[in-house]
């Protein structure tokens, strides 16, 4: 059974040139203990499906145009923000792209972790706070005694983000969102959160959905990915697949737009790897569109391409689709 599946969503901002939409018809399905990255680039839609997740998005602006978020088989747009408040922070999660801003900043981090389990665990706060200390140890923090009195302006980007987790982990939710956890992050302390979010995969086995405009982060926590692109879910399949056999041109772009690692120092910087780019940049998701939006930007682009959407065609395996038409079936592609 799945813990979250997502069927045809459908979201849009309302504005002053008319309506954009941020979500075009995606479908995802996450399965208990599975971890899914989302991945695309800054715009792609990727935060928008997080917060609709949530119900999280401000409307207006935002409102759901259609399709479905089942959780736990609920369709969690039917359900009431009295119903929402018993899922948010207890048995969905979410890790925010920026701690700062999410943390607030008049609390300690100690109080912080303490709220959920107070709220929706009911417990006592001398249990709250041995919990907490608890959590705090769990997510790496030297000394969380100490720590515990902080506040968030006290903590490193790191440490900041570590609280967070622990804040979302309190409750012990069925689905955890982590989006963009590394962004603001250094490269040394983005592999801490990540080798964190490992182990809390194994140790909970809780379903995840990681959200990442960088192939090279999820690569070693995902077992399928889904890429987004302009409001659209283009590829999805088995991480393996997905990285060793990338279907859709725009995976391709991606995937070649990660840097190499390096055995060793560059000696000069004539000596630095150029990496490909993916020519222009995303459409403007104003008004309906009956083409692949990412025709103008692809190599491979056909004259159908600007003529009509493609659906989702499946790979051999059938767990491996892509939303182009290099893909079709030989019968239709001949049509």
């Amino acid at each position: 059974m799945s813990a979250l599946a997502i069927r045809d969503l459908v979201v849009r901002f309302d504005g002053p040139e008319g309506p954009t939409t941020a979500v075009d018809g995606a479908t995802l399905d996450i399965a208990e203990g599975q971890t899914v990255a989302l991945v695309g680039e800054s715009g792609a839609g990727k935060s928008v499906t997080a917060r609709a997740i949530l119900r999280l998005l401000r409307s207006p602006p935002a409102r759901i145009d259609g399709g479905e978020i089942l959780f736990d088989g609920d369709d969690i747009r039917g359900l009431s923000e009295r119903q929402m408040r018993t899922i948010r922070g207890a048995r969905i999660g979410m890790i925010f792209q920026d701690p700062l801003a999410a943390l607030n900043p008049v609390y300690s981090i100690g109080k912080q972790i303490m709220e959920p389990l107070l709220i929706h665990r009911r417990c006592g706060r001398h249990e709250a706070k041995k919990r907490a200390l608890k959590l705090l140890e769990q997510v790496g923090f030297p000394d969380p005694k100490r720590r515990f009195a902080l506040f968030p302006h006290e903590l490193s980007g790191g440490m900041r983000q570590r609280a967070m987790i622990a804040a979302a982990l309190a409750c012990e939710p069925e689905l955890l969102i982590a989006d963009e956890p590394t962004t603001a992050l250094d490269m040394v302390a983005a592999r801490g959160i990540m080798d964190l979010l490992r182990s809390i995969k194994e140790q909970r086995k809780m379903a995840m959905l990681l959200i990442s405009h960088d192939l090279g982060v999820v690569t070693q926590l995902a077992d399928e990915i889904a890429i987004m692109y302009a409001g659209r879910i283009v590829e999805r399949g088995p991480r393996a697949n997905v990285m060793n056999q990338p279907l859709h041109p725009y995976t391709r772009g991606l995937l070649q737009s990660v840097p190499p690692l390096r055995t060793k120092p560059r000696r000069r910087d004539r000596d630095a790897v150029r990496l490909p780019v993916i020519p222009g940049s995303a459409p403007a998701m104003r008004g309906a569109t009956t083409s692949c939006r990412f025709a103008d930007r692809c190599a491979d682009v056909m004259a159908r391409c600007h003529e009509e959407a493609p659906p989702l065609f499946r790979a051999n395996d059938d767990a491996h689709g892509s939303r182009c038409f290099l893909h079709a079936p030989v019968s239709e592609a001949n049509a």
